[in-house]
Order: C-alpha cells, then sequence, then structure tokens
C-alpha cells in the first residue's frame, strides 16, 4: 500500500489529463489491494482515499461510471468503518457516489442520498462550511435534473451568497455554483440573466485557470448553448468551435463532454444554413 500511495498523483490530480496515465496503470494496482485489506483494517482510510481518487479518475478521463459508482462504494463502507458515519471523509465519499448516481441517471437515489449528506453537514459542521455549500449545491442540482426548478434555484441562489461571503467572488466552488444558478435560470426561461451570468463565469474562469482547462471548456460549452437559445447564431458557434477543439486536445475525441459539444457545433451550423 505504501508503494501505491507514495506513486499516486496529488489530490484534486485524477480530474486532470496529465495524471491520467499513472491512475491506469496503478488501477490494477489497487484493485489487488482491495482484496487483501479488509475494511476494519487499521489504514483502511488510505486504501479507501486511493478508490475514491481512481473514481474521479474514471468519471473524468474514459468516463467508466458504472466501475467509478463500484470504487466509490467500496471508498464510502471503508469510510465508514474506519473514520465513522458523519466524519467528513465519509460525508464526502457519500456525496460523490450520490453525484454519480444523479450522472448515471438514478435521480431519486441521488436525490435521498445528497439529502442525507447536507442534513448531517448542516448538523457536524455547520451552515457555512465548504462540505454543506457543496452538499447544497450538490442537491440543487439533482432538483434542477427532477424538475424542481423554483426548489433549485433558491437552494442555488443562498449556496451562491454564502460562497461568495466565505470564499469570495473567483473561488472554484464559487463559480461553479454561479455556473449552475445560471443553468438553473436558463431552465426557468430567464436567458439574459443566465447569459450574463455565464459570462462572468467564463471570463474569470479563463484568467484564473487557463484556456484549455476543463471547467473553462464547460463554461465555454454552457455559454454557446445559451447563446444558440437566444439567437446569437454565430457568437454560439465561435464558443462553442472554441469548447469543441479543446475538449478533443484535452479530454479526446471520444470522451462524452467531447461529443456533446461536437453534437452542438453541429446543430448550431444546421441552423445558420
Amino acid at each position: 500500500l505504501g508503494v501505491v500511495w507514495a506513486a499516486f498523483p496529488n489530490a484534486n490530480d485524477p480530474q486532470y489529463p496529465p495524471a491520467w496515465p499513472r491512475c491506469r496503470s496503478l488501477l490494477p494496482h489497487v484493485q489487488r489491494l482491495q482484496t487483501l485489506y479488509q475494511p476494519g483494517w487499521q489504514a483502511a482510510g488510505r486504501l479507501a482515499w486511493l478508490l475514491a481518487q481512481l473514481a474521479t479518475y474514471l468519471i473524468s478521463g474514459p468516463a467508466q461510471y458504472p466501475q467509478a459508482e463500484q470504487l466509490q462504494r467500496q471508498a464510502w463502507q471503508r469510510y465508514q468503518t474506519a473514520l465513522g458515519e458523519e466524519h467528513p471523509d465519509t460525508l464526502t465519499s457519500m456525496s460523490n457516489l450520490a453525484t454519480t448516481l444523479r450522472q448515471m441517471g438514478d435521480l431519486p437515489g441521488a436525490r435521498d442520498m445528497q439529502q442525507a449528506v447536507l442534513t448531517t453537514c448542516r448538523r457536524v459542521l455547520g451552515e457555512e462550511d465548504p462540505d454543506t455549500l457543496r452538499s447544497m449545491n450538490n442537491l440543487a442540482e439533482t432538483l434542477r435534473q427532477m424538475g424542481d426548478l423554483p426548489g433549485a434555484r433558491a437552494m442555488h441562489e443562498a449556496a451562491l451568497a454564502t460562497h461568495r461571503r466565505v470564499l469570495g467572488e473567483e473561488h472554484q466552488n464559487t463559480l461553479s455554483s454561479m455556473n449552475n444558478l445560471a443553468l438553473t435560470l436558463w431552465q426557468m426561461g430567464d436567458l439574459p440573466g443566465a447569459q450574463a451570468m455565464l459570462e462572468v463565469v467564463l471570463t474569470t474562469r479563463r484568467r484564473v485557470l487557463g484556456e484549455e482547462h476543463p471547467g473553462t471548456l464547460t463554461s465555454m460549452n454552457n455559454l454557446a448553448v445559451t447563446c444558440y437559445h437566444s439567437g446569437r447564431l454565430q457568437d454560439a458557434q465561435t464558443l462553442m468551435q472554441q469548447a469543441y477543439q479543446g475538449r478533443c486536445r484535452v479530454l479526446g475525441p471520444e470522451h462524452p463532454h467531447t461529443l456533446v459539444s461536437q453534437q452542438w457545433l453541429a446543430k448550431i451550423i444546421a441552423a445558420q444554413a
């Protein structure tokens, strides 16, 4: 375990392409460790962390959601055994699993798990803790996808106000919260409000993260879609072309996010024919 631990990329790195080759090479070794150590083993928390990080890689890189869900469930079990039900690491693991369930289409399962995480975070960590705010954002996103737009908007607005006060305007959690609120406004028919908010997010991410960061590319994609629905087809095409080309380079031509941008680009071009 110590050898794999020392060779693993830093926290958050598995979200980004430079770390993916190493994550891919370490995946079978961590899976082998799973068979050697029981959940009650004294270093179970360290193995749980590795499982969670590899799940992040599987989602961000090859987009293998079922395999990621399996690793997240294993990590959550080990965190519960090693640290208890209400430890922040256990709650983060549960939250990550719920997000994966949402991405796989199990919206009721995701909602129930996220509500449980948020209730515990509020009681244990407080209303302004970053994990509590992240839980609010995650639950709001699930509510949005389930069609509860007023509920999603109220929760997104509360989370964004606290993010701004606690973390500042340019923190990545603040920008993610703003992006998600914009998507809710868009679904509610407030295209100008959504567009203005997405423009702020994209400008800030370009400056803070760079042109080809996955978060920046997501902002380009989202703003392009909003421009399309607003009738700004040339702006939409320019942004979506940048998003598609960037995702091809960063994520690969067959990644689901790249394919989404490709489909939208074709739709935008066709609308101008």
